[in-house]
């Protein structure tokens, strides 16, 4: 091909080829950047610490209530995961949706000697500043006696953030 065809083509294809390479520029940038985020969320998802963290809530029985059945995961994850071999750390943000409402479980894990062990596994309601520790067993109304002397009832914490419900009636001298 002479250059007086090249000039040719292009003088006479020009209106529809530049509109077509640039859009082809923009679709293909786009599509590079949905896989690379699909697979940084893909390999999130696939940590052990994300899916413990996500198989307490959906059976725990206060986030069951808080967001209702069947609670689900979103798929923008916030946090970082760095793990090698049998040692690691994850500290994750996790959206959850139900049919009652949304909120965000929140981790804190270290990976020590191939097992996960949690700091921190707490579920926020989007729109309230209820916060479920799922670190502790569900809490439980007390249950009191119809004639209870609500006075003379000491509630033992044993976290300064949530009772427990353990609940003690004083007797004579003082003693639980």
């Amino acid at each position: 091909m002479n250059d007086s065809n090249k000039n040719n083509w292009w003088s006479q294809n020009w209106k529809w080829a530049l509109p077509v390479g640039c859009l082809g520029t923009i679709v293909l940038t786009a599509m590079m950047f949905v896989g690379i985020f699909g697979f940084v969320f893909a390999i999130m998802k696939s940590n052990d610490a994300y899916r413990i963290g996500v198989e307490k809530a959906k059976h725990s029985p206060e986030v069951v209530a808080l967001l209702g059945s069947p609670i689900r995961e979103g798929i923008f994850i916030t946090g970082n995961v760095n793990v090698t071999g049998a040692s690691g750390n994850a500290s994750l943000a996790i959206p959850l949706s139900g049919p009652k409402g949304k909120a965000t479980l929140y981790l804190q894990a270290n990976k020590i000697e191939g097992e996960w062990v949690f700091n921190q596994l707490t579920v926020r309601g989007e729109n309230s500043n209820y916060k479920i520790n799922l670190l502790l067993p569900p809490a439980t109304p007390p249950n009191l006696p119809l004639n209870s002397d609500p006075a003379r009832t000491v509630f033992r914490s044993f976290s300064s953030s949530r009772f427990l419900g353990s609940v003690h009636r004083l007797g004579a001298g003082g003693a639980g």
